[in-house]
């Protein structure tokens, strides 16, 4: 288990996707609370409960800084991502 928490850290609140509040990535979350956090963590998306950010989960990440203090987000699970052609309208994996 991990000693780092949180804290004002919203970062995933805003760039996670999250289907089923039909919440598009870089967008940020309705039920975010700035230094709060989530107004519905107790019942948030199944989503949101499965995500975990790599600088939380402390696995050898001890030279990054927190993502908010930070330009990025490490997601810890392999996603499926693809790239859209923007004049085609065609997505392809990469």
């Amino acid at each position: 288990m991990s000693a780092r928490k949180c804290g004002e850290c919203t970062a995933c609140c805003k760039l996670t996707p999250v289907r089923e509040l039909n919440k598009p990535a870089n967008t940020r979350c309705a039920h975010q609370r700035m230094g709060k956090g989530c107004a519905i963590y107790a019942k948030r998306p199944m989503s949101c409960a499965l995500w975990n950010c790599r600088w939380l989960v402390n696995d050898d990440t001890a030279e990054l800084s927190r993502p908010d203090r930070s330009p990025y987000v490490i997601d810890i699970m392999p996603d499926y991502v693809t790239v859209l052609d923007r004049e085609t309208g065609v997505r392809r994996p990469i």
